[in-house]
């Protein structure tokens, strides 16, 4: 049953009068089933409102009895009254103490039945708070796997980079190393032109020296 609103009593007398009414029995089950919310408690505080408030029943009117026929009464009423005193009182005795029994077992029911509200109540909380708390982590937990997933991208354009930058460097090494080749090359060439060139030189002087000589 739904806790809602607290009902008021205006409330519950209007659904009890309607119960009433229909010919039902008024019961705090039965209000509680009429209101369709509130708590045992609550119903049976203002149950007991209501028929506190319910006008006393009227006493069905007697006719007058002839004077010889209320002696006649009196006297056997007196002697039923004497002879069942004893066995009356014996029975008020016990009524009362069931009846005290009774009423300390329903107060220790409402305090039972209060006492499960409260715990129903506090559970209802704790379990709003849980779910409230789970959400949130829910929200955490997609947030870091959608950072995760930022990063994994991140991560595989910077490998691409990276790969592609390797590449580079390869190629880069590979025109060195050909420019290395060619640079070896061409200053091989230049040593044997500069011995060449020095050949020349030193023929070229003797042949000067001869003509001279001549």
């Amino acid at each position: 049953m739904a806790r809602g609103p607290n009902i008021d009593q205006d409330e519950l007398f209007e659904a009890a009068n309607r119960l009433e009414a229909e010919g039902k029995e008024v019961t705090a089950q039965a209000l509680l089933t009429a209101l369709g919310r509130g708590s045992y408690t609550t119903v049976y505080k203002h149950l007991d409102a209501w028929r506190a408030s319910r006008p006393a029943p009227v006493a069905a009117v007697s006719m007058q009895m002839p004077d010889p026929v209320k002696n006649i009464f009196a006297s056997a009423w007196r002697m039923a009254v004497m002879e069942s005193a004893k066995e009356t009182e014996a029975v008020r005795a016990k009524a009362s103490e069931d009846i005290r029994q009774a009423a300390a077992q329903f107060q220790g029911a409402l305090d039972a039945i209060e006492k499960l509200e409260k715990d129903a109540e506090e559970s209802a909380k704790e379990l709003a708070s849980a779910n409230e708390l789970a959400e949130q982590r829910q929200a955490e937990i997609v947030k870091v796997e959608s950072n995760l997933a930022g990063q994994k991208a991140t991560c595989e354009e910077l490998r691409h980079q990276l790969s592609d930058r390797d590449k580079e460097n390869s190629r880069l090494r590979e025109e060195l190393e050909k420019a290395r080749q060619e640079r070896d090359s061409a200053m091989r060439e230049a040593a044997e032109m500069k011995g060449r060139a020095e050949t020349l030189l030193v023929q070229n002087e003797a042949l000067l020296k001869r003509i001279g000589e001549k």
